[in-house]
């Protein structure tokens, strides 16, 4: 082994206390949390090293790892309630930036990172459509329920940060297999859309999104019908875009949805 520098013994002591500072970290949000998120994955505590480290000291790497995490929670198969209890429990001991976890920003971000991941996760079991690789509308129906009591917890309606883009396209007069190619290109041009964290299900010939209520979203969804009426297997094909609001409860949500996808 060759001789250490001076600055490569520094480097390797900041390296080793940075280490130890997660471990520190972590055990001490696993106790206030009741054992979470030490007692699981190992890529899940990896992702809370990196969680627990940007919000006691690097604040702007807070919002990717608050994301991360989320993902990774949500590709475990774990509910977005108790990972916003978790992340909760990590603002109550942490210092620093910690705080900022309790922010409306940062409980969206950690519900677009699980959301991500739970269709990934979703991917092995009988949630996702085998054709166009969308989700299946039990998994839109339980994200929606997610959103209601995130912002029901939050104090803020859904429907003033959240929407849903229906995209609804008539295949019927294609052959079978031309049929199955269109629904992947309707799948294709919506996921280029929206890849950023929305839950995009769909039901037959008709795509669901649940998107956030951003000032890009009219265009976003503009941009979309000009794609579809263009490509070469939909130019044909009678279909239309626009932005649903959402009910103002919860209760109504079942049928919601069944009105849209009647």
């Amino acid at each position: 082994m060759g001789v250490l520098l001076p600055e490569d013994v520094v480097a390797l002591r900041r390296k080793n206390t940075v280490e130890r500072t997660a471990v520190e970290l972590v055990r001490a949000w696993a106790a206030a949390a009741g054992g979470a998120p030490i007692g699981v994955s190992a890529r899940l505590r990896d992702a809370a090293e990196d969680l627990a480290v940007a919000a006691d000291r690097r604040p702007a790497d807070l919002p990717g790892a608050v994301r991360r995490f989320g993902w990774q929670a949500g590709a475990d198969g774990w509910p977005l309630d108790e990972i916003a209890r978790w992340v909760e429990a990590l603002a109550d001991i942490g210092g620093g930036s910690a705080r900022a976890l309790l922010t409306f920003d940062s409980g969206m971000t950690l519900s677009a990172g699980w959301a991500e991941g739970y269709l990934h996760g979703a991917a092995q079991d009988d949630c996702i459509d085998p054709t166009s690789g969308l989700a299946r509308l039990s998994v839109l129906e339980l994200r929606l329920h997610q959103v209601y009591d995130q912002c029901a917890s939050l104090g803020v309606q859904p429907d003033l940060v959240y929407a849903l883009v229906v995209i609804d396209a008539s295949l019927m007069e294609h052959p079978p297999l031309e049929r199955n190619a269109a629904r992947v290109a309707l799948a294709t041009e919506t996921k280029k859309l929206f890849a950023a964290g929305e839950t995009i299900a769909i039901h037959g010939d008709r795509v669901l999104v649940l998107a956030s209520r951003t000032p890009e979203l009219a265009d976003r969804v503009a941009i979309l019908g000009a794609a579809l009426h263009t490509h070469s297997l939909l130019r044909h094909d009678p279909v239309s875009t626009w932005v649903e609001r959402l009910p103002a409860d919860a209760a109504d949500l079942r049928s919601y949805v069944d009105d849209l996808t009647a």
